[in-house]
């Protein structure tokens, strides 16, 4: 009778465990929002002092709803080739560019990655006062790695780099500065996240802990990376080095939105059929929304196309649960005409026809 107790009592808890799957971001989750031609509406917090970074561990829950921006942006990503700093970071293949402001001064920055099938590797980026003008130049090496695929909970990576800054004034280099970066990277918990935006979604937390050596002088800081399979991410950058949880010091609070990769689920019955609806509006002024359905979880791939077939823009690329959902199709940066929105999953393969009108 006991044995017979012990084994129903460890069978309904392997039931109830079974339910809790850990969170596995990809390379494709990540080009599907680092895609040329997405933007990212960033905010930051400049006021918070202090804030709840929850605990390293399973299931957890990180709501940061109360978080306000006082400062918000758009972040581009572009060709690297188009932009004038290309031949500095050859291998580069994504470049971000964002206007924002440093005392009151506005500036322009590019960060240079190369994502592959493996890792996100940053290159270094540029930073331009347009009126002083200053350039102030950094080059990693080897490139330095954020993200190494695929991202799931207790992974984790260790790098030893060079990081050499240079500030240029009027054409020509005026200081170097070379510092060794060690890194020490860890996924340390997974769990549900809720943004400012009160938008909530399953989220790794990633910690970055970076030791930089100037000669003498070492300094040490904390990067806490709340990330989501749509590309949502909320950062909080410390130097508070004591602890792995709780309240800490916020040296610096940001989190960013892919504009065009907005999905949310709006029926909770599950549907009986695969479909992809018509967008509406439709004709379009700069964005539209595209309905579609699942009745069965599996990979998801929709992508816009231009009047003569060719790819602009891949709108959802990842695995996701069945269920009715939305994408966002942002066309902003494109110009007036025929689109065509194509959807995959499984068998399923349907076509709709959308005009952006501006």
């Amino acid at each position: 009778m006991k044995r017979t107790l012990r084994l129903s009592l460890i069978l309904i808890l392997l039931f109830f465990t079974a339910g809790y799957a850990q969170i596995t971001i990809t390379q494709d989750d990540v080009a599907s929002w680092l895609n040329i031609g997405n933007t990212l509406n960033a905010h930051s917090d400049t006021t918070t002092q202090m804030i709840d970074i929850g605990t390293p561990g399973a299931q957890m829950s990180w709501d940061f709803s109360a978080i306000n921006a006082d400062v918000n942006y758009d972040v581009q990503i572009i060709n690297p080739s188009r932009t004038e700093f290309d031949t500095s970071y050859t291998a580069a293949n994504i470049t971000s560019y964002y206007q924002d402001e440093i005392s009151g001064l506005p500036y322009e920055h590019w960060l240079y990655y190369n994502l592959n099938q493996l890792n996100l590797l940053r290159y270094g980026d540029i930073k331009r006062q347009p009126q002083v003008p200053d350039i102030t130049q950094t080059v990693y090496s080897p490139a330095r790695i954020d993200y190494a695929f695929p991202l799931v909970y207790n992974n984790s990576w260790n790098q030893t780099l060079d990081g050499r800054v240079v500030l240029w004034h009027d054409g020509l280099p005026t200081t170097i500065e070379s510092a060794t970066f060690m890194i020490t990277v860890t996924i340390d918990s997974y769990g549900n996240l809720t943004m400012p935006d009160g938008s909530s979604e399953d989220a790794l937390r990633i910690k970055y802990d970076t030791r930089k050596e100037i000669q003498r002088d070492y300094s040490r800081q904390i990067t806490y990376l709340w990330l989501t399979a749509s590309g949502r991410r909320f950062m909080v950058v410390t130097n508070d080095t004591t602890g792995a949880g709780g309240q800490i010091t916020a040296e610096h609070i940001s989190w960013e939105i892919p504009a065009n990769l907005t999905e949310v689920s709006t029926d909770p019955i599950t549907p009986q059929n695969f479909d992809l609806s018509q967008n509406y509006p439709n004709p379009f002024n700069p964005s539209t929304k595209i309905n579609y359905q699942l009745p069965a979880g599996g990979k998801v791939v929709i992508k816009i196309y231009n009047s003569i077939g060719k790819e602009v823009q891949t709108l959802i690329n990842r695995n996701q649960s069945a269920g009715a959902h939305t994408a966002l199709f942002d066309a902003s940066a494109l110009p007036s005409g025929i689109y065509f929105a194509r959807m995959r999953a499984g068998n399923f393969n349907k076509v709709i026809k959308m005009t952006l009108l501006k």
